[in-house]
């Protein structure tokens, strides 16, 4: 846009639906906000509220598929595919499985990388600025991954090194009696956890109102 004000429709109003609307006005713009919805009543309202730059592998990695499948064959498993004739969800999920590679997961989480520093340098701005903070229940202590047997604790040293080498986003990592001093609240005899200190989250359904 050349002009520096106007009028301009925005389509969605979730999250970012919402923050365009709200840079445009304080630019001076007139703003029309239009969902096919209730505003804020789809997925900003209802996600894990987590802005965590450490969440930068994409779902599509390596073991992806046999990690699904064998969820699958858990009754009280959250993921499940109803087995039916669909050849749009078949195509789909055949190309999901081909992007289960080292390569494609690294091509990937390199783009999602500077969205999701900018994302948390933005969402930190925002609730310095204003009582959102407050409002949201927006939170920067981290975030803590959790395992409860030794084997569980060791794998993940590899997604550590990875993040580290390739992000520079280093987990602390905490073993059995550490972990429980750092978050007391947890039961005893839990191998332990990694702790990424920059990571944040908020309630996203009073952010949105």
């Amino acid at each position: 846009m050349s002009q520096s004000t106007g009028s301009v429709v925005i389509i969605g109003g979730g999250l970012i639906g919402a923050a365009c609307a709200d840079a445009l006005t304080r630019r001076g713009w007139q703003v029309t906000l239009l969902d096919a919805g209730r505003f804020a009543g789809a997925c900003s309202h209802a996600n894990c509220g987590f802005v965590c730059p450490s969440h930068v592998l994409p779902l599509a990695e390596p073991g992806a598929v046999r990690q699904a499948l064998a969820a699958m064959l858990k009754p009280n498993s959250p993921f499940s595919i109803k087995p039916r004739f669909d050849p749009a969800l078949w195509s789909w999920l055949l190309r999901f499985a081909r992007r289960c590679n080292h390569r494609d997961m690294l091509h990937t989480a390199h783009a999602l990388h500077p969205l999701l520093e900018s994302s948390h340098a933005l969402y930190a701005e925002m609730m310095a600025e204003s009582d959102f903070a407050t409002a949201c229940e927006w939170q920067t202590g981290g975030l803590l991954f959790v395992y409860q047997t030794a084997a569980a604790l060791e794998n993940y040293a590899a997604t550590d090194r990875l993040l580290t080498n390739e992000f520079n986003l280093p987990a602390r990592r905490m073993d059995g009696e550490e972990l429980v001093e750092f978050e007391p609240a947890l039961k005893p005899g839990l191998a332990g956890g990694w702790f990424y200190a920059d990571d944040a989250h908020l309630r996203p359904d009073r952010l949105m109102n």
